[in-house]
């Protein structure tokens, strides 16, 4: 997967510069960056190890990517590459366009990998999204997940107090009595 999704980010970055802006040749700076790992990484670890004596490597942490399942769409391999293959953070619009997708489709994906696969992905509102180096990173994330809990629980109890002041007792929907 690392040279076919190589060879896609360098496609997408040859693109983005052509566009001229500064934006996209920001862009096609990140893409090229994150190619120019997988293409190291799939060198490195697609057998061709050089036999040069030289100090020896510390193995690098076990890729994410490779504990999803066969079955996983493309869109989450390349997300889920573009975040293991980035230094910094990437915005969800970045991730879209890794994936050929709309923002809102990738902060989607994020959320499934999140939750059906339990990738540890953090995130911040200003910063972007990034895998989690060391367990202590992902507090803050946790932390942003739980207020977003607890504010959507507090919703959820006005609306359904709301309805039986206005309403009376009513069965919802999904079975609950209010």
């Amino acid at each position: 997967m690392s040279q076919a999704a190589a060879e896609m980010l360098a496609t997408i970055a040859a693109q983005q510069r052509s566009r001229g802006t500064a934006q996209a040749a920001s862009l096609a700076d990140i893409y090229e960056r994150m190619a120019d790992r997988m293409q190291e990484d799939a060198n490195r670890w697609g057998g061709q190890r050089a036999s040069v004596a030289r100090e020896p490597e510390r193995p690098s942490p076990p890729r994410l990517g490779d504990a999803l399942p066969s079955p996983c769409d493309d869109r989450e391999s390349a997300i889920m590459g573009a975040l293991e293959h980035c230094d910094g953070t990437l915005s969800a619009a970045e991730l879209g366009a890794v994936a050929k997708i709309d923002p809102r489709r990738a902060r989607a994906i994020v959320a499934h990998l999140r939750a059906d696969h339990q990738m540890p992905i953090l995130s911040t509102a200003a910063e972007g999204y990034w895998i989690a180096r060391h367990a202590a990173e992902a507090d803050h994330t946790i932390a942003s997940l739980e207020s977003r809990r607890i504010e959507i629980e507090k919703a959820i109890a006005g609306i359904k107090a709301g309805c039986a002041r206005r309403f009376g007792t009513m069965e919802l929907d999904f079975g609950e009595v209010a």
